[in-house]
């Protein structure tokens, strides 16, 4: 009694269609047109970070001349230091309400950040915008968190690859840039 066959029991089940063409992904298909448009969204905030440190730093000399002062190190350290304090409040909040309107308000300060800087009169105004500016730096935490949740498993390790190795492309441009 124990070993009936239970299975001829049950009705039989709907015959299953066999997965359209849209459904089933070939090993050796391309990326396509989403995959990359979805990369170059991510890509450039998380560039905005290193692009925003890099050309600034090759620019300090220039900077501390214009305003005058010695304390030029504070130009760096509050960008540092806000973007960091920044950090664990844009991730919590990104979980409230999503990270990608958290990338966008994030981003959104940092522009204003950097109006403030491009048209600062003084020294403390510019170390304002900077500061404002540094809402930059969480936008690269969260963009790589957006990837895990954006792509799917087979395609997350060249994603998050590709915005790795964005990293290292943009510190080897942005000196030219910065010397433009």
């Amino acid at each position: 009694d124990r070993f009936v066959n239970h299975a001829a029991a049950m009705p039989p089940s709907e015959p299953t269609s066999p997965p359209s063409s849209s459904q089933t992904v070939e090993p050796g298909r391309r990326l396509g047109a989403p995959f990359a448009v979805l990369i170059i969204g991510l890509l450039w905030p998380t560039q905005l970070v290193n692009a925003s440190s890099v050309i600034t730093a090759y620019a300090q000399a220039d900077i501390a001349q214009t305003f005058h002062t010695t304390e030029i190190g504070w130009f760096s350290v509050i960008y540092a230091l806000v973007g960091t304090l920044l950090l664990p409040f844009a991730v919590k909040l990104s979980d409230m309400y999503g990270k990608r309107l958290v990338m966008i308000g994030l981003i959104a300060c940092g522009v204003v950040g950097d109006v403030i800087c491009a048209l600062a009169p003084s020294f403390s105004v510019l170390l304002v915008g900077r500061a404002i500016a540094a809402a930059y730096v969480p936008v690269a935490a969260l963009a790589l968190a957006a990837a895990r949740d954006i792509f799917p498993v087979r395609r997350l390790a060249v994603a998050t690859g590709i915005l790795s190795a964005g990293l290292g492309a943009i510190i080897a441009i942005c000196p030219l840039i910065a010397g433009w």
